[in-house]
């Protein structure tokens, strides 16, 4: 039956061997040496294992996380030293101050 399935290219013949195998039945050894002739199938570039990350990914990674700190830097620092001075002018220097009181 699985031989039949190979010879119509419906499955190779090395998933015709794990088939057979994890039935529990005998392999014929036609099939078995078709199996060991058989070319490996190509599998992803990064197998699952690996992140495979183009020149041009990392250059628009690195350039995006620029635009942040530079908008960080821009925006988000002044706009706090603002809420730090404001909450200093409401306080007042008192005990608060640096020069203790």
């Amino acid at each position: 039956m699985k031989g039949k399935a190979v010879r119509d290219e419906k499955i190779t013949a090395t998933q015709a061997v794990l088939d057979l195998e994890m039935a529990g039945l005998a392999i014929p050894e036609g099939l078995r040496l078709i199996a060991t002739r058989e070319k490996p199938a190509e599998g992803p570039p990064d197998d699952g294992a690996f992140s495979v990350t183009s020149e041009e990914e990392m250059a628009e990674r690195a350039a995006r996380r620029r635009a942040q700190i530079e908008d960080q830097r821009n925006t988000f620092v002044p706009q706090r030293q603002a809420e730090v001075q404001s909450l200093k002018d409401e306080l007042g220097s008192g005990s608060f101050g640096p020069e203790g009181g």
